[in-house]
């Protein structure tokens, strides 16, 4: 994973380093005060987002909030390409993974990042924070590309109100069976939400995740 890092004061550039020796990556500064204390180049955050929004795959924010969003507002395209975004206080006290969440990977890095310094993650994704099957962030695990990415939020709708995704499947799936989850064959005649299949064109409405005929089998 390709991760690039800014922070936006003296203290945030030396907790910038201790994460960046983790990750092989390097620390850019944002803070004026700081590039003249430490004798090192300033970079604008608005130019450095734009930058390496394109190159990277999860960016780190060390300040506050609002410059992440601010910084990175413009820039935004799509949930299936976005790099992650996270931001850490300059004291390390918190560590908010605030854009692509699952399919991105700011979640799993933030509480990756978060143990890593003792800090405390905040993650306010609804299938995270109520302990339920996150789709988007299973088919990215597996290898499946999310195609109708829109259709989402409506399978995480009805786990999350406690009603049943049923996924048509065209490749075995093996493990445990989430909550909330129903997996039928691909001859099955029924209605479903998601469907997995190696067909690009396949036509429902519904969710489609592609399948690589090179795997044999996905899991839970």
């Amino acid at each position: 994973m390709k991760i690039k890092i800014i922070a936006c004061s003296l203290k945030g550039y030396e907790l910038g380093q201790k994460i960046a020796e983790k990750y092989s990556c390097t620390v850019d500064s944002g803070s004026k005060k700081a590039s003249e204390k430490l004798n090192i180049s300033f970079v604008n955050h608005y130019e450095w987002a734009k930058e390496n929004f394109d190159k990277c795959d999860a960016m780190i924010f060390i300040g506050a909030v609002g410059i992440a969003v601010r910084s990175v507002g413009k820039l935004l395209k799509s949930k299936l390409t976005d790099p992650a975004v996270i931001c850490i206080d300059d004291c390390g006290k918190f560590t908010i993974p605030i854009l692509s969440g699952h399919v991105g990977g700011a979640n799993k890095l933030a509480l990756e990042i978060s143990e890593f310094i003792n800090s405390t993650p905040v993650v306010t994704t609804a299938t995270d924070i109520n302990n339920v099957f996150a789709i988007d962030s299973w088919a990215v695990e597996q290898g499946l590309q999310i195609i109708r990415p829109y259709k989402i939020k409506e399978v995480s709708a009805k786990i999350l109100h406690g009603e049943n995704i049923v996924i048509k499947t065209e490749v075995p799936i093996i493990g445990q069976v989430p909550n909330g989850v129903k997996v039928v064959s691909f001859t099955e005649n029924c209605d479903f939400d998601v469907i997995i299949t190696s067909n690009a064109d396949e036509k429902s409405e519904s969710l489609l995740l592609l399948w690589d005929k090179t795997t044999d089998k996905i899991s839970f």
